[in-house]
């Protein structure tokens, strides 16, 4: 598990394009870094919760957030000022995985677990025979920060709360002197694409300097 700081990621990012380009001037803002490193991470981290889950493995802990006891709130229907939707919301982005996989978990108080369908299957569902959504048997989608339960009734939804585990962006991090949520291996993986990204910034690639022997690969 990783425990290192932002701050320590990026002045590593520095050092090592530093060490490759000694010659240039470091132009490139810190705050651009942190843009960069951010983006990466994300997008190595919705790989590997994509993979995981397709194999059936759990996902690293230190990319959850978990957030319990959330309110459900009801909103009304603005054309007939009946509330027929309710939702909690979340409290960050979470990165971008198909099938909202970054969503690990929707459950109820009382341990019902909400499987996720998308708003169209849950419109056709209510027609079909067989297991259809229901409080008992509840089903979610998402939209933005809204996680929407829709089968549960005002009196349902003030009887319980929802937890709620997933995986949000690295966006939120804007203290360089707080915990960066990446795990040894991937930090490896991301940093060496950050690095090669801001030597793309400066000119050249790091591949390139490597073979010109300005950089030791080992």
């Amino acid at each position: 598990m990783g425990s290192v700081t932002k701050k320590i990621i990026i002045d590593d990012i520095i050092l090592r394009v530093t060490e490759a380009r000694p010659t240039d001037d470091f132009t490139v803002p810190r705050e651009q870094i942190g843009y960069i490193l951010d983006t990466v991470r994300d997008e190595v981290v919705a790989k590997e919760v994509h993979n995981n889950l397709r194999q059936g493995r759990i996902v690293n802990s230190i990319y959850i957030e978990k957030e319990a006891s959330k309110l459900i709130v009801s909103e009304n229907d603005g054309s007939t000022g009946c509330a027929i939707r309710h939702y909690v919301t979340i409290d960050k982005d979470p990165v971008w995985v198909v099938d909202d996989m970054a969503i690990v978990l929707v459950q109820t108080s009382d341990g019902t677990r909400a499987r996720r369908m998308n708003q169209k299957d849950i419109e056709t569902s209510r027609f079909l025979s067989g297991s259809k959504p229901s409080p008992t048997n509840p089903v979610w989608h998402r939209e933005g920060r809204n996680i929407y339960l829709d089968e549960f009734t005002d009196i349902q939804a003030n009887e319980v709360t929802i937890h709620v585990h997933y995986v949000p962006t690295a966006g939120y991090i804007t203290d360089e002197t707080a915990v960066y949520p990446l795990d040894d291996s991937d930090r490896a993986v991301v940093t060496e694409i950050v690095v090669d990204e801001i030597i793309k910034e400066l000119g050249g690639t790091i591949d390139d300097i490597i073979e010109d022997g300005d950089i030791d690969n080992n």
